[in-house]
């Protein structure tokens, strides 16, 4: 009878493995769609980047790909802080209207 009951209780355990198999499967593969999503998301953006004038397109690429704060970009740049808050403003606002029509 034990012999009978360990069988009987084996596909169970399968089915318990396999349905811990699937949702690790499913899991991975939405993990995998955010990350795709997330990278082209990012192409996105960076050719969009690409799109705006200099003046605009280095200081944010120095702000956001680089991580740079404004007294570093002043910097750098060699311009005052508070262009370099007007110039990050005014290409946050050129950025958004670029990748709004992309997505017309």
């Amino acid at each position: 009878m034990s012999a009978y009951r360990k069988r009987a209780l084996r596909p169970q355990n399968e089915l318990i493995n396999s349905d811990e198999d699937i949702f690790e499967s499913i899991a991975s593969n939405i993990d995998i769609e955010k990350e795709l999503i997330r990278k082209e998301d990012g192409k996105s953006i960076r050719k969009a980047v690409d799109l705006l004038p200099d003046k605009y397109k280095d200081i944010l690429i120095l702000k956001f790909f680089e991580g740079q704060n404004y007294d570093s970009i002043s910097d750098i740049l060699q311009i005052p802080p508070g262009t370099v808050a007007t110039r990050i403003n005014r290409g946050k606002k050129q950025l958004k209207e670029i990748l709004q029509k992309d997505y017309e």
